[in-house]
């Protein structure tokens, strides 16, 4: 059976992700309000979401990722795995499907200088979600 918390991230990645895609900008509140919400709910699991954060700001250095939501969603599915092989497996994950994302949406749309990011996060969720990485 999946955990309730589980399913309330998957549409929260969803309802960002359609905000992000149709604006270019999400609410900083509704991406901390979900950070705090799992933290909270996996708070055994701060030392991946430690990580996470540390990975968001080599990311962000690498200038991979823009803005801050993009760290926080980093973060936040982070938290969501307890397993340091999960983890590593979620970091190449997460690489691979950013630079798929970037290079496809650049060719798609070569004149946009900004493009929503966290589809990606969606996507990485989900795949995380129901291969059974998260649990």
């Amino acid at each position: 059976m999946i955990e309730p918390i589980l399913l309330v991230v998957l549409g929260f990645f969803i309802l960002v992700s359609v905000i992000d895609w149709k604006f270019k900008a999400v609410p900083s509140v509704l991406m901390t309000g979900m950070l705090l919400i799992v933290a909270v709910v996996n708070v055994e699991n701060l030392s991946y979401g430690i990580l996470a954060y540390i990975f968001a700001i080599l990311l962000k250095d690498l200038d991979v990722s823009r803005g801050i939501a993009d760290t926080k969603a980093t973060v936040i599915i982070g938290l969501m795995i307890s397993d340091f092989q999960m983890f590593a497996g979620y970091l190449i994950l997460l690489s691979l499907v950013q630079f798929v994302y970037t290079v496809g949406f650049k060719t798609v749309y070569p004149d946009e200088k900004e493009f929503p990011f966290l589809p990606v996060y969606l996507i990485v969720y989900a795949v995380l979600l129901f291969s059974g990485v998260i649990l």
